[in-house]
Protein backbone atom coordinates (compact mmCIF):
# COMPACT_ATOMS: atom_id res chain seq x y z
CA UNK A 1 0.00 0.00 0.00
CA UNK A 2 1.12 3.28 -0.81
CA UNK A 3 1.86 5.79 2.04
CA UNK A 4 0.41 8.91 0.11
CA UNK A 5 -3.05 7.65 -0.96
CA UNK A 6 -5.63 9.73 1.14
CA UNK A 7 -7.36 6.91 2.33
CA UNK A 8 -4.65 4.81 4.13
CA UNK A 9 -5.05 4.14 7.69
CA UNK A 10 -1.38 3.51 9.47
CA UNK A 11 -0.41 0.18 9.67
CA UNK A 12 -2.31 -2.57 8.59
CA UNK A 13 -5.78 -1.45 9.60
CA UNK A 14 -9.12 -2.16 8.00
CA UNK A 15 -12.21 0.15 8.02
CA UNK A 16 -14.54 -1.53 10.24
CA UNK A 17 -17.62 -2.74 7.97
CA UNK A 18 -20.40 -1.16 7.97
CA UNK A 19 -23.61 -2.16 9.84
CA UNK A 20 -25.70 -4.23 7.64
CA UNK A 21 -28.99 -2.48 6.79
CA UNK A 22 -32.52 -3.70 7.78
CA UNK A 23 -34.66 -5.26 5.55
CA UNK A 24 -36.34 -3.23 3.56
CA UNK A 25 -39.70 -4.65 3.41
CA UNK A 26 -42.41 -3.24 0.71
CA UNK A 27 -45.36 -1.07 2.13
CA UNK A 28 -48.81 -2.67 2.03
CA UNK A 29 -51.53 -0.76 1.54
CA UNK A 30 -54.14 0.18 4.61
CA UNK A 31 -57.19 -2.10 3.95
CA UNK A 32 -59.44 0.46 5.06
CA UNK A 33 -58.50 2.76 2.80
CA UNK A 34 -58.79 0.22 0.07
CA UNK A 35 -62.52 -0.21 1.49
CA UNK A 36 -62.92 3.44 1.48
CA UNK A 37 -62.06 3.75 -2.29
CA UNK A 38 -64.59 0.81 -3.67
CA UNK A 39 -67.51 2.43 -1.50
CA UNK A 40 -66.79 5.70 -2.64
CA UNK A 41 -66.81 4.50 -5.78
CA UNK A 42 -69.42 1.93 -5.97
CA UNK A 43 -71.88 4.85 -4.30
CA UNK A 44 -71.17 7.30 -7.35
CA UNK A 45 -71.93 4.27 -10.10
CA UNK A 46 -75.05 2.98 -7.82
CA UNK A 47 -76.36 6.53 -8.91
CA UNK A 48 -77.50 4.43 -12.19
CA UNK A 49 -78.87 0.86 -10.35
CA UNK A 50 -79.85 1.55 -6.96
CA UNK A 51 -81.01 5.09 -5.99
CA UNK A 52 -81.50 4.56 -2.42
CA UNK A 53 -78.70 2.30 -1.50
CA UNK A 54 -76.07 4.55 -2.53
CA UNK A 55 -76.49 6.84 0.28
CA UNK A 56 -75.75 4.10 2.68
CA UNK A 57 -73.00 2.97 0.64
CA UNK A 58 -71.41 6.46 0.39
CA UNK A 59 -71.83 7.05 4.61
CA UNK A 60 -69.84 3.80 5.19
CA UNK A 61 -66.99 5.01 2.48
CA UNK A 62 -66.66 8.32 3.97
CA UNK A 63 -67.08 6.34 7.70
CA UNK A 64 -63.70 4.21 5.72
CA UNK A 65 -62.00 6.86 4.84
CA UNK A 66 -62.10 8.58 8.15
CA UNK A 67 -60.82 5.57 10.16
CA UNK A 68 -57.87 4.87 7.61
CA UNK A 69 -56.77 8.29 7.62
CA UNK A 70 -56.54 8.18 11.51
CA UNK A 71 -54.83 5.05 11.39
CA UNK A 72 -52.19 6.01 8.64
CA UNK A 73 -50.85 8.66 10.71
CA UNK A 74 -49.55 5.72 13.40
CA UNK A 75 -48.72 3.09 11.10
CA UNK A 76 -45.93 3.27 8.38
CA UNK A 77 -48.43 1.79 5.35
CA UNK A 78 -49.48 3.36 2.19
CA UNK A 79 -53.10 4.47 0.93
CA UNK A 80 -53.66 7.81 2.04
CA UNK A 81 -54.23 9.14 -1.47
CA UNK A 82 -56.77 5.94 -1.64
CA UNK A 83 -58.44 7.04 1.87
CA UNK A 84 -59.17 10.92 0.36
CA UNK A 85 -60.03 9.88 -2.54
CA UNK A 86 -63.24 6.89 -0.99
CA UNK A 87 -63.75 10.18 1.30
CA UNK A 88 -64.20 12.46 -1.59
CA UNK A 89 -65.98 10.02 -3.98
CA UNK A 90 -68.07 8.79 -0.75
CA UNK A 91 -69.08 11.78 0.26
CA UNK A 92 -70.00 13.33 -3.56
CA UNK A 93 -72.28 9.99 -4.11
CA UNK A 94 -73.67 10.93 -0.64
CA UNK A 95 -74.72 14.14 -1.99
CA UNK A 96 -76.03 13.61 -5.37
CA UNK A 97 -78.23 10.56 -4.15
CA UNK A 98 -79.53 13.11 -1.15
CA UNK A 99 -80.53 15.49 -4.02
CA UNK A 100 -81.90 13.48 -6.56
CA UNK A 101 -84.43 11.47 -3.80
CA UNK A 102 -85.03 15.15 -3.10
CA UNK A 103 -85.58 16.15 -6.51
CA UNK A 104 -88.00 12.85 -6.81
CA UNK A 105 -90.16 13.74 -3.55
CA UNK A 106 -90.94 17.20 -4.24
CA UNK A 107 -91.62 16.38 -7.90
CA UNK A 108 -94.31 13.83 -6.02
CA UNK A 109 -95.64 16.38 -3.88
CA UNK A 110 -95.77 18.75 -6.76
CA UNK A 111 -97.52 16.33 -9.39
CA UNK A 112 -100.05 14.77 -6.76
CA UNK A 113 -100.27 18.33 -4.56
CA UNK A 114 -100.86 20.91 -7.73
CA UNK A 115 -102.94 18.23 -10.13
CA UNK A 116 -105.04 20.42 -12.42
CA UNK A 117 -108.56 19.25 -14.18
CA UNK A 118 -107.52 20.91 -17.73
CA UNK A 119 -107.89 17.72 -19.38
CA UNK A 120 -111.05 16.57 -17.60
CA UNK A 121 -114.83 17.87 -18.18
CA UNK A 122 -117.43 19.18 -15.88
CA UNK A 123 -120.82 19.50 -16.37
CA UNK A 124 -121.28 22.37 -14.23
CA UNK A 125 -118.51 24.10 -16.07
CA UNK A 126 -117.00 24.99 -18.97
CA UNK A 127 -113.55 27.44 -20.40
CA UNK A 128 -114.45 30.17 -22.21
CA UNK A 129 -111.51 32.41 -23.44
CA UNK A 130 -109.02 31.13 -20.68
CA UNK A 131 -111.71 31.74 -18.09
CA UNK A 132 -113.98 29.29 -16.45
CA UNK A 133 -117.14 30.24 -16.00
CA UNK A 134 -119.86 28.26 -14.06
CA UNK A 135 -122.69 27.60 -16.49
CA UNK A 136 -125.62 26.98 -13.80
CA UNK A 137 -125.23 31.37 -12.51
CA UNK A 138 -122.89 32.69 -15.32
CA UNK A 139 -120.48 34.36 -12.98
CA UNK A 140 -116.69 33.94 -13.10
CA UNK A 141 -114.43 32.61 -10.62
Amino acid sequence: MDPNQPYHLPGNQNPPPFAPYPPQYPMTNNGKAIAALVLGISSLAALLMLPGIGIVIGILGIIFGILALKELKTRRQAGQGMAIAGLICGALGTLIHLIMIAFIVFAFIAAFAYGTNEGSYSEDSYYEDGVETDINTDSFY
